[in-house]
């Protein structure tokens, strides 16, 4: 799929379906607000600046928040395909510690699908080192 209408797709879908997510909705005044983007016309990529008040560990992101930026990385992934699933199984594998302070790029992108199951793949980058992996598995909604 060509990256401009994938993008497209994946905001028409987000602004549909994903309002008010804690994730990755601008308009979630209490949320992270990651803008996540289409390159390449198949990956969804964003940036997260890692700031200390997302710690767990001292000088360390909580897993839950980098859990957290995994699976709004796979779901924005299905929406620029079109998709609305949901996480049916997510797996997070971390490598290293994410230091806080330093930017940190998420990535994810569709490994393979059997609609309605889609199997993901994703990775949180950090000074160029992959320092977290993850599979998942997401089912889209059946219509209504």
């Amino acid at each position: 799929m060509d990256t401009d209408l994938a993008m497209d797709e994946l905001t028409s879908v987000r602004d549909r379906e994903h309002g008010n997510c804690v994730v990755c909705s601008r308009a979630n005044g209490s949320g992270l607000g990651i803008e996540y983007t289409v390159v390449d016309g198949c990956v969804v990529e964003a940036t997260f600046g890692c700031e200390k008040a997302y710690e767990g560990y001292h000088d360390v992101i909580h897993g839950g928040v980098i859990s957290s930026l995994i699976d709004g990385a796979m779901t924005n992934c299905v929406f620029a395909k079109g998709y609305v699933a949901f996480t049916a199984e997510l797996s997070v594998r971390f490598q290293h510690p994410v230091s806080t302070g330093v930017p940190a790029t998420i990535r994810a992108w569709i490994d393979k699908s059997y609609r309605p199951l889609h199997y993901l793949k994703a990775e949180l980058v950090q000074d160029q080192i992959t320092k977290v992996t993850a599979e998942g598995k997401f089912m889209e909604r059946p219509e209504e």
